[in-house]
């Protein structure tokens, strides 16, 4: 038994000494990392487009119901499909932490000198308990929960903007009757209208008996 245990301690320290799995981790960390940002970052300006031209389609005279319908239901999908993105680069990075701590636990340096072992119990210390979760403002939220936040709100936005194209439609389509203009009106009941002469306009049946006499 004694020697099993050796024998697993030993390769344990191999393990921890291989620089080549030491920076295997760095380097998965650091690839996932990157690609997180940057597909946040195109995402931001994917559905900052898709906004701009929703709103820019109410500019224009004719109705863009069905344009702006799928335009609502584009920023939804968006913000869906980027969510769950970003959840595999988390689960990603969070495998790559992991190996990264293993290594800083078997290094004899100081704690102060292990990044990743060192930011856990900053963040677990941080974390506010009991009453003090009410004062959100002084919360330390984490990429995931900044994200989050992000991706809940360009949702809610498609699905405000969906509701309110078919919303906007039907309003537009039905044109009260005192937009109609007044001068139009008024020609439209002459025309319609016959004349009515006066009598003293017209000569008089006994009148033009006499004179016919």
């Amino acid at each position: 038994m004694a020697e099993n245990g050796g024998l697993k301690d030993s390769t344990a320290s191999k393990v921890a000494e291989d620089p080549f799995l030491r920076k295997q981790a760095w380097d998965y960390f650091n690839t996932h990392a990157s690609q997180r940002m940057a597909i946040f970052n195109f995402y931001v300006v994917l559905s900052s487009l898709t906004m701009t031209s929703y709103f820019a389609s109410f500019k224009s005279e004719v109705n863009f119901g069905v344009a702006r319908a799928a335009l609502a239901i584009l920023l939804c999908l968006f913000a869906f499909v980027f969510w769950k993105l970003d959840s595999r680069n988390k689960f990603l990075m969070k495998n790559a932490e992991r190996a990264l701590r293993y290594f800083e636990a078997k290094d004899e340096n100081s704690l102060i000198a292990k990044v990743f072992s060192q930011e856990e119990l900053e963040t677990d210390s941080r974390k506010l308990k009991g009453w003090k979760r009410s004062l959100f403002w002084k919360a330390h939220l984490s990429y995931s929960k900044c994200f989050n936040l992000v991706y809940s709100a360009f949702f809610a936005l498609g699905i405000l903007g969906f509701v309110l194209s078919f919303y906007l439609g039907k309003a537009k389509d039905c044109t009260p009757i005192y937009q109609v203009p007044l001068p139009h009106l008024r020609e439209v009941t002459r025309g319609s209208l016959p004349r009515v002469h006066r009598l003293k306009d017209q000569p008089s049946v006994r009148g033009s008996a006499l004179i016919q006499g």
